[in-house]
């Protein structure tokens, strides 16, 4: 059985990878804070490479998971949406306690490390099952996503927070920072567009008469394969960034430790304190309301390229390459433009320019602006809107991750605590939680629709008036929240000045 096989491969390289750990520890004295290394390249590439596999994770649910289940799997669009939603907000509740224990984890691996192993199999299992249903009840069908999609979150969740939390205390320099932000935001790229090159050119190809996406044969070795890729770019994440942890902060060996009415209770006082400080809370409530539309967005892709556009796997495929070559791009020219502009700014025209290019295509099809679906000259403006969509999304993306290893100096400054796992995991909490609502939203959409499910399924046979309504829904509607968030990302109040008083604060303690 290929799931035998997958557990054994990766038992057998955990063992190896413990014997590893084993030799590297032994090998290296303790280090004192004074003697702190700048990251090395080959640091920093091994960090971003397990940010690959949270791009994977959420380009392969943002794609597929919705769409399989609905569309090829026959499961209601309410019910799809809300196992969904359930496993989102499962994954959001057990975000903070990954962060607060990471923050305050004391063991030779350091405070970061034995989560991300941890995570690494049940992560492997978790999704490889979630593609590969027994069960066809729609009843059965509802379980069996909220069990596996639970499964599949918290466990890459176990290694995300930790991993994010990690890249903070790579480095103390200002922009340093988006240095190691970026190459985790470019690792992200190529592991979502891994998961596209993957899926649509090769398990979803097109066949003859229709999308490849509806063919309902070739998931369940696709959810495999990405399981086995995304375990091994978070093992090798691991390994790499291992020999960094003598120069990390340590949990002081009289710390004090926690029942878990003590754990829950300090949990509690410590988002009292990160509430009180309005940089984080400007990136906060900002970030959740952004990530409604993302929920949105993300749950109704597939449906929208499918049946709106009618977009083939392979186009699909090309516009994904595009995307990320202008992410890319993107990502590549950050740091200088960091230093021209402050973060604030570049997120929120990071931000506005994501909402602009989310809008136009569709709005200039309802208006009838556009060549006819499968016309030659359609293809290159929507290609032109990817593009330049990856261009500008990645400056709000490495910012925002950029801008709250600064809010954790801040934090420290105040507190005398390092708190990256708890601050991180705190926004991580909204953005699933808020995910979930919009995930749960786009399954409503569909039952409002009373969108036909079936691999069989063709365009030709669906009202015209739902496509447009899922158009709307999708693009106009979703995309004015930008707006919203915008208000709140003019709080941030840590620009370089400012953060340079920080780090001198700290350093004269």
């Amino acid at each position: 059985m290929p799931l035998k096989q997958i557990s054994g491969s990766l038992r057998h390289a955990l063992a190896l990878s413990r014997g590893y750990l084993e030799s590297l520890l032994k090998s290296r004295a303790p280090v004192t804070p004074d003697a702190f290394q700048p990251a090395t390249f080959a640091t920093k590439c091994a960090y971003g490479l397990g940010q690959a596999s949270e791009g994977m994770k959420t380009n392969a649910f943002s794609l597929f998971t919705l769409f399989y289940y609905n569309q090829i799997l026959g499961l209601d669009g309410a019910l799809t949406g809300m196992a969904l939603g359930i496993a989102l907000v499962i994954d959001a509740i057990v975000d903070p306690l990954v962060g607060w224990l990471s923050d305050s984890w004391r063991s030779r691996f350091g405070r970061r490390h034995p989560f991300m192993y941890a995570s690494i199999l049940p992560l492997a299992l978790g999704f490889s099952l979630l593609f590969n249903p027994i069960v066809t009840s729609q009843e059965g069908l509802f379980i069996w996503l909220i069990v596996f999609a639970c499964i599949s979150r918290v466990s890459i969740s176990m290694f995300f927070i930790p991993h994010v939390a990690l890249g903070a205390e790579l480095s103390v320099d200002f922009q340093e920072r988006t240095s190691i932000v970026g190459y985790r935001q470019v690792f992200s790229i190529l592991g979502g567009a891994t998961v596209v090159l993957l899926g649509f050119g090769v398990f979803l190809a097109d066949q003859e008469i229709r999308s490849g996406a509806l063919d309902h044969t070739s998931y369940g070795a696709m959810g495999i394969t990405l399981a086995v890729v995304m375990a091994s770019c978070m093992l090798i994440s691991a390994l790499g960034t291992q020999n960094r942890v003598p120069y990390l902060y340590q949990v002081p060996d009289g710390a004090p430790r926690h029942t878990a009415w003590g754990i829950l209770g300090s949990m509690y006082q410590q988002f009292r304190g990160i509430l009180g400080n309005r940089s984080f809370c400007a990136l906060f409530f900002g970030v959740l309301i952004l990530y409604v539309m993302v929920g949105v967005d993300a749950a109704l892709y597939l449906h929208v390229t499918t049946f709106f556009w009618q977009i083939t796997s392979t186009e699909q495929m090309y516009f994904w390459a595009i995307f990320s070559l202008g992410s890319i791009l993107g990502g590549l020219s950050t740091t200088k433009l960091s230093e021209w502009f402050e973060k604030r700014t570049l997120l929120i025209f990071g931000t506005v320019g994501w909402a602009f290019f989310q809008m136009l295509p569709t709005v200039l099809r309802l208006l009838e602006a556009l060549p006819e679906n499968r016309d030659s000259a359609l293809f290159p403006f929507l290609a032109a809107v990817s593009f330049a969509k990856g261009l500008v999304v990645v400056q709000a993306w490495i910012m925002y991750g950029s801008m709250m290893a600064d809010v954790a100096d801040e934090y420290d400054l105040e507190t005398g605590r390092r708190s990256e796992g708890i601050l991180f995991a705190a926004v991580s909490f909204s953005n699933q939680a808020m995910t979930g609502l919009g995930t749960i939203i786009a399954g409503f959409i569909l039952s409002f629709l009373e969108w036909p499910t079936g691999a069989h399924v063709d365009v030709s046979t669906i009202d015209p008036s739902k496509v447009a309504l899922m158009g709307l829904f999708y693009g106009p509607a979703i995309g004015g929240f930008a707006l919203f968030s915008m208000l709140f990302f003019l709080a941030y109040g840590i620009d370089k000045r400012r953060h340079t008083e920080i780090r001198a604060m700290l350093q004269s303690r």
